[in-house]
């Protein structure tokens, strides 16, 4: 019995201490920064994925989005992935903006629209971060977060968006 309990002890200690090795690895691929302020996000956002959207963060509060989805936030069916919106109805509107920084979500923006925008809904949040020295911020399309893949993310980058998001865009929390 003792024998038993001595394998199942190394093969456990074994099991534990891959995964410990594999995270660390994985952890130590990318150059994610989570400590992001308010003056990161200024400036003008691009959606990646070859959509048109644009969004402009002005140091004053305010912010301009033009050709945003419809299906983004603005009434519609959400879709699922970032290609069902191409060539989708879209809507430019404006409205506040702030930085939310809190443990739970990192660094967020919320977008904060008037009665009498065009896009029919009160706010819209997006999670921001920057890794690689690439700045982009996230929206969860139709799909659970725990089943999500990239192509299941709206994406905007501060600068020059990317035509195909890395696989791992929007997913690294370390």
């Amino acid at each position: 019995m003792t024998n038993l309990a001595s394998k199942w002890r190394r093969r456990r200690f074994g099991a534990v201490g891959a995964g410990i090795a594999a995270m660390l690895m994985l952890t130590a691929c990318t150059d994610s920064d989570f400590s992001l302020t308010e003056e990161d996000a200024y400036g003008t956002w691009r959606a990646g994925s070859d959509l048109p959207a644009t969004l402009e963060l002005a140091d004053d509060g305010t912010f301009r989005a033009s050709a945003w989805p419809v299906d983004l936030g603005c009434g519609g069916h959400t879709p699922r992935t970032a290609d069902e919106l191409r060539g989708s109805e879209t809507v430019d509107f404006s409205g506040t903006w702030v930085e939310q920084d809190d443990a739970a979500s990192q660094n967020r923006i919320t977008l904060t629209t008037g009665p009498e925008s065009p896009c029919g809904i009160s706010w819209i949040d997006a999670d921001f971060r920057s890794e690689d020295g690439v700045l982009y911020a996230c929206t969860l399309l139709d799909a659970h977060i725990d089943l999500a893949t990239a192509e299941n993310w709206f994406i905007l980058y501060l600068g020059e968006p990317e035509t195909t998001p890395a696989p791992d865009r929007c997913f690294n929390y370390n």
